[in-house]
């Protein structure tokens, strides 16, 4: 069981680094899919909560406020704000890169 801080990654490539509680992802955290897309942001029970932070293949970063799992708008987020996230991303990246695959 997981809990507290922590790396897991795929055997699909897929990997979340962050927070966990009673097995789930809860709190902050990274989370990678295999085509580069990455969700940064909390999460509430395995959910990601009401705030998210993109960051798409290309390096682009959109923030948007969603509701009920849809989104309601995007928010304008500064150059630096911008790259604050991408540190994280590369720092998840990193530890990720010391954990080995989980075979599920």
């Amino acid at each position: 069981m997981m809990h507290g801080k922590g790396t897991y990654k795929w055997q699909d490539g897929r990997m979340y680094h962050g927070q966990y509680s009673n097995d789930k992802k809860h709190g902050f955290g990274v989370y990678v899919w295999v085509d580069g897309r990455a969700y940064l942001g909390n999460w509430t029970q395995g959910k990601q909560d009401s705030e998210r932070v993109y960051i798409l293949p290309n390096g682009s970063v959109r923030k948007g406020i969603y509701e009920d799992n849809n989104r309601k708008e995007w928010i304008n987020i500064s150059e630096e704000e911008q790259e604050r996230y991408k540190l994280l991303l590369e720092e998840a990246q990193r530890a990720a890169s010391q954990v080995n695959v989980q075979v599920d």
